[in-house]
């Protein structure tokens, strides 16, 4: 037969026991929970990102197009002109920058005209992080830069993009 003493002395083991448990588990689904957390996070951004490129690359395909029917840069200084884009890269704001060089003589043709495009995309209405005059607040945002070039040969066009 146990002592009185003996009993009341594993209730108290067992009660600090309990304590123990339930303080792990509660930290443990604690850090689960952020886990979660930032694993969103990171989905969001992620599409933001992708996002971000697609909204880049329409403004260099915009720019293509531009180049090919005579607009974009008809001079030899740059030429900036900013898009609005539809639907879910509505919230995206482009640049693009153009820079004709040339005319250059080729073998094929004797007029050459090298167009150095590159289309800027943010997730800021008022103007990219890189344009911005007073940066003193931290502001989350999302970039992406694509850069191509046409070749222009008479009235035939070579675009591409470059990275």
């Amino acid at each position: 037969m146990t002592s009185p003493f003996l009993r009341r002395h594993q209730r108290g083991i067992s009660s600090i026991t309990a304590i123990f448990l339930v303080t792990v588990l509660a930290a443990l689904a604690a850090a689960g929970i952020q886990m979660w957390r930032s694993a969103g996070d990171d989905q969001t951004l992620d599409m933001q990102l992708v996002r971000a490129r697609l909204a880049a690359r329409a403004g260099l395909q915009s720019g293509f197009w531009l180049v090919a029917r005579g607009g974009a840069c008809t001079t030899a200084a740059p030429v900036v002109t900013s898009l609005v884009l539809p639907g879910t890269l509505a919230p995206y704001r482009v640049t693009l920058t153009c820079t004709r060089e040339g005319p250059y003589t080729d073998v094929t043709a004797p007029n050459v005209y090298r167009h150095s495009l590159s289309s800027v995309a943010c997730n800021q209405t008022t103007g990219c992080p890189d344009n911005v005059a007073s940066a003193s607040a931290p502001v989350a945002y999302v970039e992406a830069i694509v850069r191509g070039e046409c070749l222009a040969k008479g009235t035939a066009f070579e675009c591409r993009e470059t990275r």
